[in-house]
């Protein structure tokens, strides 16, 4: 170019055209590097000036290769101007757009790798920088299906594979899509979220899930908290996303978290339709309590739950009592195989008679248990053993000294029950041993034996430990009627023998003088008064002190 108009340019190399662009900014895209280096050497010149759209002549540098012009530049070329802008002070090489967009974040939509490749291992750009909708650059290049742009971003350990915009979508969301697989499947290497976030969405997006998956997403990963994409899956109720969780990754069906729940365990809580499909997939019911799983479908409380096995083939029925009465009414085909029906309330299926055993045992318990309990609070209502006891003072009131006989007797009859329960204890444990011996051996070849005879063990020592129990307290209760009726008895003769003793004194000053008087009285003449009336004192005093001789010579004295 000549030099004069390399001096006019001076006064015109900041004007922008009607998109706010300069001419360093159409160089930088369309140009050469001597275009640029002559704009950048003009006196005035704003090198870092932003067109309408807020992007600057680096941004626009960075698409030159991938421009739609006839017309390109060697490769080499593109490079040398993109790193000549960026080593050129007064530059922001960081500079955001009205979208937030840096120039890197454009280089890895539209750039050639090379312009890429470069301006990460300079280190003079913020590679993982977002934009106002919270978009990365790898972001960017991962919906574009660039794998060598994403690949060389995942190798930096400054880029997070896990970074969220501002829709919740990760740059494998964004990659998720038809003729990606490979860019999904380097991002999965490093991803460790989007699978549990999509499985987690409503409405559902079942074909974004099958894609993940098929690109080789771990449908079995578990989160920091031990969940699988199965059990966000089972939460959100998305019934389609669970499937195809169940299909990759078989083995999440039975994975618990860390607060120790089973997908199974979530669906009971949620939906009986997955429930029924978790069931049907091979979830196992064992931990499942009897009532949760009427918890997903409120109005079906007073239905009933059948679950049965055939194989390695379970089925899962919510029915209604008369369903149920017409399908135990109906006849079965003589070549049918043979059927057991349990009515235990288990979710376990037993596998044999053994085990099946071992679960009546434990309802039996249970039932002992919840007899034992009303018994307890029986016994405890009896005795007032929850309110304070009376004390002896209470007792020394005279109209409180004597027991309820209604009291000790049925004291005594409740002792007499216990036993009662004690031999139908008894009994239950010989029972079920006799069928431990009849069965194991002939029919199931010994096994669940051991098992079932230590079950067997385990109830008869809990039930006869409580009933132990209750004796004691019982036997403690009539210890103390009885003893509180002997203090009572012992009470009232001591008050006897004192009114007795009084009565005896009484008999020993008044007989004598009585006597004394007859004696007079028979004698006396009044009209003479012969004798003397002052004889009585003294024959009244010696009568008494003789009575008193003869009692303290019987009292003291060995006849």
């Amino acid at each position: 170019m000549p030099r004069q108009n390399a001096a006019g340019l001076e006064h015109s190399i900041n004007i922008p055209d009607k998109g706010g662009r300069t001419p360093l900014s159409w160089a930088a895209e369309k140009g050469s590097l001597t275009t640029v280096k002559l704009l950048l050497d003009c006196a005035g010149v704003d090198k870092d000036k932003k067109d309408n759209g807020g992007r600057t002549a680096l941004s626009w540098a960075v698409q030159n290769e991938l421009k739609r012009s006839g017309t390109r530049n060697p490769r080499q070329e593109n490079v040398r101007i993109v790193e000549f802008l960026i080593e050129t002070e007064g530059i922001d090489n960081n500079s955001e757009d009205k979208n937030g967009r840096t120039p890197f974040s454009w280089a890895t939509t539209n750039a050639d790798f090379s312009i890429v490749d470069y301006l990460v291992s300079s280190g003079h750009v913020a590679i993982d920088r977002p934009d106002i909708n919270g978009r990365t650059p790898l972001s960017w290049s991962a919906e574009c299906k660039r794998f060598d742009v994403v690949e060389c971003l995942l190798s930096s350990k400054d880029v997070n594979a896990n970074s969220k915009d501002s829709s919740q979508k990760t740059p494998l969301s964004w990659a998720t899509c038809e003729g990606n697989q490979r860019v999904m499947s380097i991002i999965i290497e490093k991803d460790t979220d989007t699978l549990y976030t999509m499985v987690s969405e409503r409405p559902e997006q079942p074909e974004q899930v099958k894609l993940l998956l098929d690109a080789g997403y771990d449908a079995c990963q578990p989160d920091p908290r031990g969940r699988t994409p199965l059990h966000f899956a089972v939460s959100a109720e998305n019934i389609e996303s669970a499937k195809l969780l169940i299909s990759h990754g078989p083995g999440s069906i039975n994975r618990k978290d860390d607060a120790g729940r089973t997908p199974l365990s979530l669906a009971v809580t949620k939906s009986p339709v997955l429930a029924k499909m978790l069931v049907e997939k091979g979830a196992e019911t064992d931990d499942i309590q009897p009532s949760a799983w009427f918890h997903g479908d409120k109005d079906s409380m007073d239905s009933i739950i059948c679950v049965s096995k055939q194989g390695a083939t379970q089925r899962l029925q919510y029915m209604t009592r008369d369903n149920f009465m017409e399908e135990l009414a109906k006849p079965l085909p003589s070549d049918h195989p043979r059927m057991r029906l349990f009515t235990l309330q288990n979710s376990k299926i037993p596998d044999d008679g053994a085990e099946f055993l071992i679960q009546f045992l434990n309802a039996v318990e249970t039932r002992w248990t919840r007899l034992l309990r009303r018994a307890e609070k029986h016994i405890r209502e009896r005795i007032r053993l929850d309110k304070e006891a009376p004390s002896l003072k209470h007792y020394q009131q005279s109209n409180k000294t004597t027991p309820s006989e209604d009291f000790i007797n049925e004291l005594q009859s409740d002792v007499s029950n216990l036993y009662q329960l004690r031999d139908i204890m008894e009994d239950h444990v010989n029972k079920a041993r006799r069928f431990v011996e009849e069965y194991c051996f002939p029919y199931n070849e010994g096994k669940g034996k051991q098992l079932a005879w230590d079950t067997i063990a385990q109830l008869e020592l809990r039930v006869n430990t409580r009933i132990n129990r209750f004796e004691q307290i019982l036997r403690d209760t009539l210890q103390f009627e009885f003893t509180r009726v002997s203090m009572a008895e012992a009470r009232r003769s001591t008050a006897l023998a004192t009114s007795m003793r009084r009565l005896t004194w009484m008999t020993f000053i008044f007989l004598p003088v009585m006597l004394a008087s007859s004696l007079f009285g028979m004698n006396v003449d009044v009209l003479k008064d012969n004798p003397d009336w002052r004889w009585f004192i003294p024959i009244a005093g010696m009568t008494i002190t003789l009575t008193i001789c003869g009692w303290l010579v019987f009292e003291y004295i060995p006849v």
